[in-house]
């Protein structure tokens, strides 16, 4: 049951955030993407017709930071990141987008 499985990583996240004060982002494929820093946040995902799934995560990690370099919000970036990262998967050339 993903809303069980939610509470769950929600409980785990936030005593890892307490703990050592980091951000996790959680990508989950194609299912929203799990958040948390000072709060937990879901983010989704756009429904795309994927060719090809290599390179999706370094993507979204690689435009996150990017973005946050740039004073992007956190809620923001991941929404930006997870862009960078449909692209990536529209593509049959992995890693290709710019």
């Amino acid at each position: 049951n993903t809303d069980d499985l939610k509470e769950t990583v929600k409980e785990m996240l936030r005593g890892l955030y307490d703990q050592f004060g980091c951000t996790f982002v959680i990508s989950r494929g194609a299912s929203e993407l799990w958040v948390q820093n000072s709060r937990f946040f879901s983010s989704p995902t756009v429904k795309t017709e994927v060719v090809n799934t290599i390179g999706c995560g370094d993507s979204l990690s690689a435009a996150l930071t990017v973005q946050l370099l740039q004073g992007v919000k956190l809620q923001q970036a991941v929404i930006e990141a997870t862009k960078v990262a449909t692209k990536n998967a529209k593509s049959i050339h992995p890693g290709s987008i710019v």
